[in-house]
């Protein structure tokens, strides 16, 4: 065999045939180059001839910069290539798996790295299972390309090339580092809607399964960092312990999976984002982009992490994002899991379910400083036991920003910041809700508790945000609790609300709601509010066991003011001894009706109109009166479009009708469209209706 090189000068030499005893030399670019034990000159310097000794030894190198030689297996142990395994093509077309799984199954050599260069593109066809000890390094920087719309991530380098029925399955201290793993028969770039829909659609496998080969809880000890997921249903499946996953990409249907472990794992800084399809989203309807931005699977899913009884070894999770996933981020079963800096987003739920966090099973979960936006519903909480405690979140959602439907919950020091619903929803159920310090702008209302959920399984304090008002809500967003000074423990069956302090000792007054004559086992009894003034603490309102509001001092208070006045009152019966008006009386007529043939008068209103559509029979109202009670009814009559309509006025039971000055009913307007009045009235103890026309309109 002939060998050639360069000189350091540029000039090709041939070396020779002999290469039984070759030696390795530094060219001065930093990687060795072959020359044969046959007298070569070097750089044209005659003192730079190799020494021929012919003594067959072992290949060498002479290390650059004065240092001692070694043995190139010693060097290729150091650094051992892709390209250096017999059967790896790397050049993205020819299947590497066979030669792969067959160096990693039958080498002498012990584990290590393998690289994977950036002029590498190893293609795999079907599964590779790594031995423990190994691990595929490649250059890293993967990223986004400078244009996903004219550039393919095929083009980048150090990368590994799965089919979808491929696997990467790391079992024991293995680990991927800087690599581009991307599924075959992608078609990229993407350059338009079509284009993204068909990536989406393609996406399938699952890149990497981190299993434990005994099946048994061992220390896995897997690391996978500074890589790409490009183009998966799954990027990683983990159910090895002692992971850690860090500075990862991922562009896939489904980001990563943790399931199973019982044993600490660590996640940092880990961004699902749509890397291929983000420049296609230019010029589309919003219904099209949010195709385009979105994923049909979730961001990180957290199954059965130490399930009930499992005892996790607090696996933690730092600065994860997820965009476009639905839900982002889904726990089930999970147990001694924190997320700080935890992130969802989402381009815009359309009326679609979408959510940030979701929670099922039994869930003990800590978010610290979480955010969601952009979701219908930033956190569900629909679990069986556990704890999920909310800490300094930010969530700016569409509708409600964190929904307890079942399941202990603790919110505290969040901010809600858009949102048609509330910042926190408590439903009715039999778990306990603690909700404290959130802040809430732009949003329907700050809290809503379940009228339905007893009083013992809330606790509120310093809430600060919008009330809604038009609901049965037990909410704290208008109070203000400036100190816990502020309530101290009362006389009997109650709490005091004490004012202002003077002198430092004496209280200028206070108020205590409490119990009359409570006892123990039987809540059912009146509520009372007694304020102090001056010392003396008198009762002053009762709500009563059965709805009844008395006020406890008779004719001392006022219901609104001159300044302060009450909008509406309805009442079905209404008594005074003495009713003054300020304005004009109103009353409110009931909706015109049409008589048909027939029609009976309503008793609810003092003014009723009836548009005759035909000779009608006009029957008055049953009335009951008592003592000095009065009614007054105005029947207004109109005439249709046809006019000419005739009317008999008839009563129930032994009702009568005693027309004014006459024994017969008046004549009304017949002509279309014109109007008669006619006043009806009556008084207790007698059954006669004493009626006159007051009012007509031409003939």
């Amino acid at each position: 065999m002939t060998i050639w090189t360069n000189d350091l000068s540029g000039t090709v030499n041939r070396v020779g045939p002999d290469v039984s005893d070759a030696k390795v030399i530094p060219t001065g670019e930093g990687d060795p180059r072959w020359l044969s034990d046959v007298a070569a000159d070097v750089g044209n310097l005659s003192t730079d001839k190799l020494d021929k000794d012919g003594d067959g030894s072992d290949v060498t190198a002479e290390a650059a910069g004065g240092t001692a030689p070694q043995r190139l297996s010693a060097k290729l142990g150091e650094r051992l290539s892709v390209f250096d395994i017999a059967g790896v093509v790397a050049d993205g077309v020819h299947d590497d798996s066979a030669a792969l799984s067959l160096y990693l199954a039958t080498t002498l050599r012990k584990p290590g790295p393998i690289y994977v260069p950036e002029s590498a593109k190893v293609n795999l066809g079907s599964s590779v299972t790594f031995p423990p000890g190994w691990t595929l390094i490649g250059p890293g920087g993967h990223g986004k390309v400078s244009n996903a719309r004219t550039d393919s991530f095929y083009n980048l380098g150090g990368q590994v090339k799965l089919a979808s029925t491929a696997s990467l399955r790391l079992i024991n201290r293995n680990g991927l580092v800087g690599l581009l793993i991307i599924q075959a028969g992608l078609s990229l770039p993407v350059a338009n809607y079509a284009a993204a829909m068909a990536f989406k659609a393609a996406c399938a496998g699952t890149a990497v399964i981190c299993a434990d080969a005994t099946a048994e809880v061992s220390d896995c000890d897997i690391v996978i960092a500074d890589c790409m997921f490009i183009g998966f249903n799954l990027a990683i499946s983990g159910t090895a312990d002692r992971m850690t996953l860090k500075d990862l990409k991922v562009d896939s249907k489904s980001g990563i999976l943790l399931s199973g472990q019982v044993d600490i794992s660590r996640l940092r800084t880990l961004h699902v984002w749509p890397f291929v399809t983000v420049e296609a989203a230019d010029g589309l309807t919003l219904e099209q982009i949010n195709d385009v931005l979105t994923r049909d699977g979730y961001g990180f899913r957290f199954d059965d992490v130490a399930a009930p009884g499992g005892g996790n070894d607090w696996t933690d999770a730092l600065g994860l994002f997820t965009y476009g996933h639905n839900p982002g981020y889904q726990f089930h079963n999970v147990s001694g899991l924190t997320l700080a800096f935890a992130k969802a987003d989402y381009k815009n739920p359309l009326g679609a379910d979408v959510r940030g966090f979701d929670f099922t099973g039994h869930c003990d979960v800590t978010l610290v400083s979480p955010t969601a936006v952009a979701q219908q519903t930033g956190v569900r909480i629909e679990t069986t036991s556990g704890l999920v405690k909310i800490l300094s979140g930010s969530f700016a959602s569409v509708v409600d920003n964190i929904d307890r439907v079942t399941g202990h919950v603790m919110a505290l020091g969040n901010s809600f910041h858009s949102g048609s619903g509330v910042g926190v929803r408590l439903r009715n159920c039999t778990h306990t809700a603690n909700v404290a310090f959130n802040f809430g702008e732009n949003i329907g209302a700050l809290l809503y508790v379940d009228p339905a959920l007893p009083t013992s399984r809330v606790t509120t304090y310093g809430n600060v945000g919008p009330v809604a008002s038009t609901e049965d809500n037990r909410t704290v967003g208008a109070l203000r609790l400036f100190t816990p000074g502020n309530i101290a423990e009362g006389i009997g069956a109650g709490v005091r609300f004490r004012g202002p302090v003077f002198s430092g000792e004496m209280s200028y007054g206070s108020v205590r709601p409490y119990l009359k004559s409570a006892t123990t086992g039987s809540e059912a009894v009146s509520l009372r509010f007694a304020s102090v003034s001056g010392g003396t603490e008198t009762d002053r309102w009762e709500l009563a066991y059965d709805g009844h509001l008395l006020p406890l001092q008779d004719n001392a208070y006022s219901l609104g003011s001159d300044t302060y006045r009450i909008s509406k009152v309805a009442a079905a019966l209404v008594s005074t001894s003495n009713l003054a008006y300020s304005g004009l009386v109103k009353v409110t007529a009931n909706a015109q009706v049409d008589s048909g043939t027939a029609v009976t008068l309503a008793g609810v209103n003092a003014i009723q109109r009836v548009r005759l559509t035909g000779n009608a029979t006009i029957t008055l109202p049953t009335l009951t009166l008592s003592g000095s009670e009065r009614c007054e009814l105005l029947v207004e009559l109109v005439q249709d479009g046809t006019g000419n309509r005739t009317v008999t006025w008839a009563t129930q039971g032994s009702d009568t009708i005693d027309w004014d000055g006459s024994s017969v009913a008046p004549s009304i307007a017949t002509t279309a469209g014109y109007e008669t009045k006619i006043v009806f009235m009556r008084r207790a103890g007698s059954t006669v209706w004493q009626a006159a026309k007051v009012w007509q309109k031409g003939a």
